[in-house]
């Protein structure tokens, strides 16, 4: 975890915060995100303040802002990145008030804390996820190949120091903590962990609603048929630590109603008007997985090794297996049934970050499972090759030789491995 952390601030000081560099840290879509902040501590929720300082400070703007039937202007994306970037953002307006520097919400200051923000929830979030695998291995050095295949040899590691302003990132890090407190829930209970799990949900639906479909990862953590249906019967016996879970998860959704209250006088307002939402006949499943343009399978290679190995569970715990594949295509299924399903300028399927916590459980069961330190060996050298493709794949979208959004098949093989 500390070399982790070393690596991850030397990456983002080099690359984010030299020269104009910063204004980098928050773009495109993670500038809605951080658009709540200077609207709740400075500024106000018309967002009558938004175009005129981003163009002043940044340069240019990003359109996140939309008008109701009434004319009042709103956010298009959700509150909860703002809400857990908060306190680095309160931090930002202090320090920025010691050093007499602008307190406008849109300087240096602030963005870099924001970037340290994020490299605060990655660690955060595989610290979580350790804990969580701890559960299935007290083998130490399987716990850190799994943590480390999965940061370096995914799209995670670009989503926590080249755009840590999106959501997924922040998924990743409530995933891990959702997954952890349900095993202990499942298999430690105590009636605190109940409000918790409400707790993070809540968050979860405010970071991203549609990843509310985590819940149903539950059977998945819960290991068996016979504890899945335990929770039931206790919940069933404690219908007060069952009201305080879900009074804890109201509680948090409400941030986002207030918002919009404030802003426009409605309670509730779909954000996404004028998209063409979700098409559940024609999910687009395969060009989602393998397409050059944004192929899951294709740029980030990790995925498609780990559902491979994740057969192995089938030799120790059938319903644990059928339950992460279940989990894993439905959630699949839903994400590529989205009408843009390559979510604009991106590096590979980003949208399944959050969901790196399952496919790291499947691989360190994996380890566990192969008693061969010869066929170990070669797993763990296949894993770091198919890692390092990664990383070579991820330095060229960060400087522009795999496009953000237009690749194709003759684009792909003529910038095949080349590093700029």
């Amino acid at each position: 975890m500390f070399i982790i952390t070393v690596i991850s601030i030397w990456i983002a000081v080099g690359s984010r915060w030299g020269g104009d560099k910063w204004m980098q840290i928050v773009q495109a879509d993670g500038r809605g995100y951080y658009g709540h902040l200077p609207a709740a501590f400075i500024y106000d929720f018309s967002y009558s303040f938004h175009l005129p300082i981003e163009i002043e400070k940044l340069e240019f703007d990003y359109v996140y802002i939309k008008p109701d039937e009434n004319g009042n202007f709103y956010n298009k994306y959700y509150v909860g990145t703002a809400v857990l970037q908060a306190p680095f953002f309160l931090m930002a307006h202090g320090v920025s008030y010691l050093a007499d520097k602008p307190m406008d919400g849109y300087s240096k200051l602030y963005f870099k804390f924001f970037h340290l923000g994020g490299i605060f929830y990655l660690i955060l979030g595989l610290w979580f996820l350790a804990k969580f695998l701890r559960n299935y291995s007290s083998n130490i050095l399987h716990i850190l190949l799994t943590l480390t295949f999965v940061y370096y040899g995914t799209n995670l590691f670009y989503y926590s120091l080249y755009e840590s302003s999106l959501s997924h990132l922040y998924s990743f890090t409530l995933f891990s903590a959702f997954a952890y407190y349900a095993y202990r829930f499942y298999h430690n209970f105590r009636p605190w962990q109940m409000v918790v799990l409400g707790f993070l949900m809540g968050l979860i639906v405010i970071v991203r609603p549609i990843n509310a479909i985590v819940i149903l990862s539950l059977p998945l953590i819960a290991g068996s048929r016979e504890v899945f249906l335990d929770g039931f019967k206790r919940l069933k016996m404690n219908p007060l630590i069952l009201s305080a879970g879900l009074l804890a998860g109201i509680a948090v959704i409400f941030i986002q109603l207030i918002e919009y209250k404030l802003g426009t006088g409605k309670w509730w307002i779909f954000s996404y008007t004028n998209e063409s939402g979700f098409n559940w006949s024609g999910a687009h499943i395969f060009p989602f997985l393998f397409s050059y343009k944004k192929g899951l399978f294709l740029y980030t290679p990790m995925y498609l090794l780990i559902i491979f190995l994740s057969v192995k569970m089938l030799k120790i715990n059938r319903f644990q297996f059928l339950s992460w594949f279940l989990f894993v295509s439905f959630s699949i299924y839903v994400l590529s049934a989205w009408w843009q399903w390559w979510y604009g300028g991106s590096f590979s399927s980003r949208v399944m970050v959050e969901y790196l916590p399952f496919f790291g459980l499947a691989l360190i069961l994996s380890f566990e499972l192969i008693r061969s330190p010869k066929i170990k060996g070669l797993l763990i050298g296949f894993l770091s090759v198919v890692t390092v493709f990664c990383i070579i794949q991820t330095v060229q979208f960060h400087y522009g030789l795999i496009h953000f959004v237009d690749m194709d098949k003759e684009w792909y093989w003529r910038v095949f491995l080349k590093l700029p």
